[in-house]
Order: structure tokens, then C-alpha cells, then sequence
């Protein structure tokens, strides 16, 4: 069997604004070592692929915010588009 490939993508932004340069970083659900780690582009968009179908934690931090976490179940469909608001 071939395993579906999946993606998540979305858009980092704090009150509306793009933020660019956000750390948003994804890891297997409980585990601690990262799986992968990006920088959102000036737009604020990020992306990873290639992901397996199962359920993941994905983090985005930057200085002087909060550090947003979320879980995504990719077990369910085979991509996850966020807007995610940094505060």
C-alpha cells in the first residue's frame, strides 16, 4: 500500500497583519524532537509537505509574542490550511 501524502499550510499573523519570519515548527504528536521547522515568509505563509497521515503538534514563536501551539489530525484528511494569530 502507498501511504497518502499529506500537507499543511497556512498563514502567520498577529491583528491582521502578515507576520514574517515566524519560527512555526512541527513535531509527531507527543513526541519532543522536531520533525521540521520553517520560516514564514514575509507574507507570513509557511508550509510543510510530504507529511504522513497521522496527528501532529505544530508550534510558531517569535520574540516578543506568545508562542502559539495546536494540534492537526492529518489522520482524517490529507491537508490542514491554518491562520494562526499571534498575540
Amino acid at each position: 500500500t502507498t501511504d497518502t501524502l499529506c500537507q499543511i499550510k497556512g498563514t502567520v499573523k498577529s491583528n491582521g497583519t502578515p507576520l514574517g519570519f515566524v519560527t512555526v515548527t512541527i513535531y509527531m504528536l507527543h513526541e519532543q524532537k522536531p520533525l521540521s521547522a520553517v520560516l514564514t515568509q514575509e507574507d507570513g505563509l509557511f508550509e510543510f509537505e510530504n507529511l504522513q497521515t497521522a496527528k501532529y503538534r505544530i508550534e510558531a514563536a517569535l520574540i516578543g509574542y506568545n508562542k502559539f501551539v495546536d494540534t492537526i489530525n492529518l489522520a482524517t484528511k490529507s491537508s490542514s490550511e491554518l491562520i494562526i494569530d499571534l498575540k
